[in-house]
């Protein structure tokens, strides 16, 4: 439901108070989870700024909106994923403190367009993510073309805050802290809100996805940053799902900083810079294009994971764990084992399909680290996966 101007704008001066008031303790939390934050401001920004303006960010790890976020004195709205918000606590912060926009698969695109619209308009500027997910290896996504009409109907200033080492620091599949976690944040204009009336949206498209591209691993290598750590290859076989040696499928297991293949007993070590050794390729995102190729035998073959069932209520921003059960993917379809064991759902009569087909799931995404999402038959899933959340979310794709 749209909001009333009036009531938003009182919500908003309530939110800017509590932002005001607890900024300080904002800057310590998020220095905890990245000590070091470096910024290079273009000498024509002017961070104290009334004008609104349209803040587009790459999307390299999951706290990158408060990165790029809280240096500004109006506060851009960070435009986020409802699977973000599924408790009380996480609502007051993202969409209160934060003035999070929130977004909701399968909704008409015209409702968020017309959410941000709004906030432009009423002075407030607005952060967009348009790749839509954290990167997986630290190369940039593809950027919805749809931020080219976007940026045409707001009519306003375009400005870019580029992260980087923000992936080597804290990668999207990492279960521990590196030693050294610093991000370096690039601002400067893109767009000045005269020059759009001169250009379409594909020329606008185009000049959003060069300005936010970034690979890490390339900006590492001429950076050479120690980044260190103890477990720094934990988490990864559950994003890896190919061996770049004899090219077995799940076949790795991540200890320390070593990945193990239990196929062919070739080990790779992630050195204290996060580059590979002993494999073919020494980066993340030259290895993810190396298994590419292998999803058609992904998707031919069984696999499974312990897991945990949430049922979420997106409307009233809570969540319950209804157990643990086991997700199975076998022939093109999830199968759910271990159902009967899970709590009876509050928000469903019905009980849970113990089969889908993966070809008929909706607005499917990895959120998080390990909790697929998707829709079917009017019914919303919230899974965490332990083990090969990447695979599981790939094999819905489709052919």
């Amino acid at each position: 439901m749209y909001n009333d101007p009036m009531q938003s704008t009182f919500v908003h001066g309530l939110s800017n108070l509590a932002y005001f008031l607890l900024k300080p303790y904002i800057r310590y939390r998020f220095g905890k989870l990245m000590p070091k934050m470096h910024y290079e401001v273009h000498p024509d920004i002017d961070l104290k700024r009334k004008i609104p303006f349209l803040l587009i960010g790459n999307h390299q790890f999951e706290v990158d909106w408060a990165a790029v976020g809280t240096i500004w004195k109006n506060k851009p709205s960070p435009v986020l994923a409802r699977s973000l918000v599924i408790s009380a606590f996480e609502r007051f912060k993202l969409e209160f403190l934060a003035s999070g926009l929130i977004t909701s698969p399968g909704e008409k695109q015209m409702r968020i367009i017309r959410d941000i619209d709004q906030s432009i308009k009423l002075g407030r500027p607005v952060l967009v993510f348009p790749e839509g997910e954290i990167t997986n290896f630290g190369e940039s996504r593809p950027v919805d073309k749809s931020i080219g009409k976007l940026v045409k109907i707001l009519n306003t200033d375009v400005i870019i805050a580029k992260c980087k080492n923000g992936f080597m620091s804290l990668p999207r599949w990492g279960t521990s802290y590196r030693k050294d976690r610093a991000v370096f944040v690039e601002i400067f204009p893109l767009f000045k809100r005269e020059q759009l009336p001169e250009l379409d949206p594909s020329t606008i498209h185009t000049s959003i996805e060069q300005a936010i591209y970034h690979n890490d691993f390339a900006d590492q290598r001429t950076r050479m940053r120690s980044i260190g750590g103890d477990a720094m290859a934990e988490g990864l076989d559950d994003y890896v799902y190919v061996c770049s040696a004899c090219h077995a499928l799940h076949t790795l297991e991540a200890r320390g900083n070593s990945i193990h293949c239990s196929a062919c007993s070739k080990e790779f070590l992630i050195n204290e810079y996060g580059f590979i050794e002993n494999a073919p390729f020494d980066t993340l995102v030259d290895w993810n294009n190396f298994q590419k190729q292998y999803i058609p035998d992904l998707k031919a073959m069984e696999f499974s994971s312990p897991a945990v069932f949430y049922d979420v209520d997106y409307p009233n921003y809570c969540h319950t764990v209804l157990g643990e059960f086991t997700i199975r993917y076998a022939s093109g379809h999830f199968h759910f084992e271990g159902t009967e064991k899970l709590l009876p759902s509050t928000l469903h009569n019905e009980p849970i399909p113990t089969v889908i087909p993966v070809n008929k799931l909706l607005y499917v995404t990895l959120s998080h680290r390990n909790a697929l999402i998707f829709s079917y038959q009017n019914r919303n899933y919230f899974i965490k996966i332990a083990h090969r959340a990447h695979s599981f979310r790939l094999v819905c794709e489709p052919d």
